[in-house]
């Protein structure tokens, strides 16, 4: 396999782990911030340094298993920014 094609091909794995991501985890979040971060841990959140003219939307899980109290919450951030007068996906964030 040329090195193009193995890139490419690693290229659709990554795309479908994503796509599971989403789907399993993050559908129905328990609280939704726009520009506001919700789910604070010891990660550093800087999508506003990286995206200072943009726009996120945060998808956060307070938690699914009890046992934890809270500690195994996970956060989906969807960054956008504007150009022309159209916003557009410029990233995607997972956070826990």
């Amino acid at each position: 396999m040329l090195a193009k094609e193995q890139a490419a091909e690693k290229l659709k794995q990554k795309r479908e782990e994503h796509k599971q991501l989403l789907e399993e985890q993050f559908i129905n979040p328990h609280l939704v911030g726009i520009n506001q971060v919700i789910g604070l841990g010891n990660t550093l959140v800087n999508i506003a340094d990286v995206h200072p003219n943009g726009s996120f939307v945060e998808f956060h899980f307070t938690g699914v298993d009890t046992q934890y109290e809270g500690m195994d919450w996970r956060s989906l951030f969807l960054v956008f920014e504007q150009l022309n007068g159209k916003w557009f996906l410029v990233g995607i964030v997972h956070n826990e």
